[in-house]
């Protein structure tokens, strides 16, 4: 979905009275309950938001793009007013120490292909996938696109892929066997949990996954098991681009999202050129 010009011109208005984001909003709750109290009193951003959160329930991720607000705001230095619409969705959470509450992610050609700004495939994962507390919502803003045409991003149901597990593969997935990462320095995810069970009917994270962690699993069992879960999301996965000054926005519930490579030889493109995200972590409201 698209901001109209009228909801663009409105969403500008909220900055005059909205603090920045350049602070570390989870420590200042006053900014999210009062951007929450502006969205939703007003009738266009409410119904705006309203939408963003029947796409989230319905297919567990939306695109919103925001080009219509980069008349009034520069999107590249500041996301105050898009966070404040995204505060009546849910909260934002500071989760990296050493991040602000957008953290960018820059490609970096030198790094591994599969990390954030690495420059290969980025496989179906959730993040946080072993921390007590996941984030619910992941966002993702795209402030430079890749100007080769690379980076397609990916989301896949984690619902539909399970069920067409075979029941042993379903019974393998439900051992607490599994493990990814550590967590160090983070904030508002609780507890390490590895080793975990990706498949589990209590709480609300009845699917732990990322097929990072496959290559990494000793037991062979246990291997296939997490390949064909794998194999399962990829054959229901949708593609695509998300362009400049579009937020993909996913429910960690619901979805597992990933990224095609970027094209080209991404080392020969100067740095201030290279695809370019911003990152945020939303906490469900309900």
């Amino acid at each position: 979905m698209s901001l109209s010009a009228d909801e663009a011109s409105a969403l500008a208005a909220l900055s005059d009275s909205l603090e920045s984001t350049r602070i570390r909003l989870e420590e200042d709750p006053h900014f999210t309950l009062q951007a929450k109290s502006q969205v939703r009193s007003h009738p266009l951003l409410a119904a705006l938001a309203g939408r963003i959160q029947k796409s989230m329930t319905e297919a567990g991720y939306c695109v919103i793009s925001f080009a219509a607000l980069a008349e009034y705001v520069d999107l590249l230095a500041d996301q105050t007013v898009i966070t404040a619409l995204l505060s009546a969705i849910g909260t934002p959470i500071l989760i990296f120490e050493d991040w602000p509450i957008w953290k960018p992610i820059v490609t970096k050609p030198e790094i591994e292909p599969w990390r954030a700004g690495g420059v290969g495939y980025i496989p179906l994962h959730m993040d946080f996938v072993n921390c007590e507390f996941p984030p619910e919502y992941v966002g993702l803003f795209c402030l430079i696109e890749d100007s080769e045409g690379g980076g397609n991003s990916i989301v896949a149901s984690m619902t539909e892929a399970v069920q067409r597990l075979s029941d042993h593969d379903k019974e393998v997935l439900s051992q607490r066997t599994f493990v990814d990462g550590k967590v160090v320095n983070l904030r508002h995810v609780g507890r390490d949990v590895n080793p975990f069970a990706i498949l589990s009917s209590d709480g609300k994270w009845p699917v732990r996954f990322t097929a990072k962690m496959i290559p990494r699993i000793e037991d062979p069992i246990q291997k296939r098991a997490a390949e064909a879960l794998d194999k399962n999301l990829r054959q229901c996965e949708t593609t695509f681009p998300l362009c400049r000054f579009e937020l993909l926005l996913v429910d960690q519930r619901q979805v597992v999202h990933g990224r095609a490579p970027l094209a080209g030889d991404q080392a020969n493109i100067p740095a201030p050129n290279r695809r370019l995200l911003r990152q945020l972590f939303l906490r469900a409201d309900q």
